[in-house]
């Protein structure tokens, strides 16, 4: 019984660190305001092909396809945003 225990004891714990190592739904909402905010500062652009990829779940062929241009711009601009949404978010 004293194993059942320290097992259980064990289990508990793990549980207490899972639960903390993600992000409530408040802190969820928070980051999703901020990022969009964060998009919305971009040229156009590459706000688009942003919107296209982060909410939209499209691929580089899909979003150039959508924007007809060409697959490296896509990524070419999606690289370039990525590192003015982390100076925008402080990151």
């Amino acid at each position: 019984t004293q194993r059942i225990a320290a097992k259980q004891g064990e289990i508990a714990q793990e549980e207490e660190i899972y639960e903390e190592s993600f992000p409530s739904v408040l802190e969820i909402e928070d980051i999703t305001y901020h990022l969009r905010g964060a998009i919305a500062k971009l040229p156009r652009q590459k706000r688009q092909i942003c919107r296209l990829k982060i909410e939209y779940g499209l691929s580089n062929q899909q979003v150039a396809e959508k924007l007809n241009i060409s697959i490296a711009t896509v990524k070419s601009h999606y690289t370039q945003a990525i590192k003015m949404l982390k100076y925008f978010l402080g990151k």
